[in-house]
């Protein structure tokens, strides 16, 4: 008796979603990028500001604590950004606050993007956007709030492709050298 229902909780445990829900924020006047990354919408991963310094950008994720990204490291960065691949996009909401001096490029921008994102199958329905049109200062404000999810058995089937190429290249390699 113990034995399936170890095997169904396994199962059930290696299908069931996590889901990460993203929310940013950026002022083009004012330079502010601020994000916040949670676990089910309620337990905060990290969160913090992007500030730019002379060589790279550093992330701000508390008060006495910095993440220097140098320009020249992006190359190394762009390797471990692939495992973004398993995410699977569950909603995006994209708002773009702007007065009238802006208006022309924001709304261009805003239907590529929209047919851009759209031309991808499935992403219809997830995606919600507006422009707002405000009076007063020359500003524009872009907020984004995305959920993602992943489940474990998505994790271990990519890690097993990175598991297989990483062995192709090692023979590869080692024929080269055996001849």
């Amino acid at each position: 008796m113990g034995k399936p229902l170890f095997i169904i909780l396994s199962i059930l445990f290696l299908l069931l979603p996590i889901y990460f829900e993203s929310d940013t924020y950026y002022d083009v006047s004012r330079r502010k990028f601020v994000f916040s990354l949670q676990l089910y919408k309620y337990l905060k991963i990290v969160g913090g500001y992007l500030a730019t310094y002379k060589g790279g950008l550093a992330l701000h994720i508390s008060k006495n604590k910095a993440i220097l990204l140098p320009y020249a490291e992006w190359k190394e960065e762009q390797k471990r950004v692939s495992i973004l691949k398993i995410f699977r996009l569950h909603s995006l909401k994209i708002q773009v606050e702007t007065n009238s001096d802006y208006l022309a490029p924001i709304l261009f921008l805003h239907h590529f993007l929209r047919i851009l994102l759209f031309t991808r199958q499935g992403y219809q329905e997830k995606i919600k956007n507006c422009v707002c049109i405000h009076e007063g200062d020359a500003s524009v404000t872009f907020s984004m709030q995305t959920v993602v999810w992943l489940n474990l058995a998505m994790v271990i089937v990519s890690l097993c492709k990175i598991l297989k190429e990483q062995i192709k290249l090692w023979k590869i390699k080692t024929k080269k050298f055996a001849n």
